[in-house]
């Protein structure tokens, strides 16, 4: 779970649901929000609430992993002790060689590489 109350996680977890949701569905917008205020002028005056709706969507909303992709498709891979698949998902051909490759046969930083797009 991602922690919206740290500044950067806030910031990528905002644009990430405004980039999934139109303006009139968003949960900042001021149709969602409860003030009638943009949702830049809601964060700067009620910035704890816009955490607190940015945390909340994120939650729900969880961005999909190279680790959570794969587990979808290989349900029963044995796993490592510290629940990560034993091999590399470059290795694999999972990603492209320049994106990822760090050699590490238990990559927690590779399988936990977001894979969904940032589009709408």
């Amino acid at each position: 779970m991602t922690d919206c109350s740290i500044t950067k996680n806030y910031i990528h977890e905002r644009k990430r649901m405004c980039h999934k949701n139109s303006c009139d569905v968003c949960p900042l917008s001021s149709f969602s929000n409860g003030t009638n205020k943009i949702c830049r002028v809601f964060e700067n005056c009620y910035a704890s609430k816009a955490i607190d709706i940015v945390q909340k969507w994120s939650d729900k909303h969880p961005q999909k992993t190279f680790l959570t992709d794969f587990l979808e498709k290989y349900p029963n891979v044995p796993l490592a002790k510290n629940g990560y698949p034993s091999i590399c998902p470059y290795e694999l051909g999972y990603t492209k060689e320049e994106y990822i490759n760090c050699g590490s046969l238990t990559c927690k930083q590779c399988w936990n590489t977001p894979i969904e797009s940032e589009e709408k």
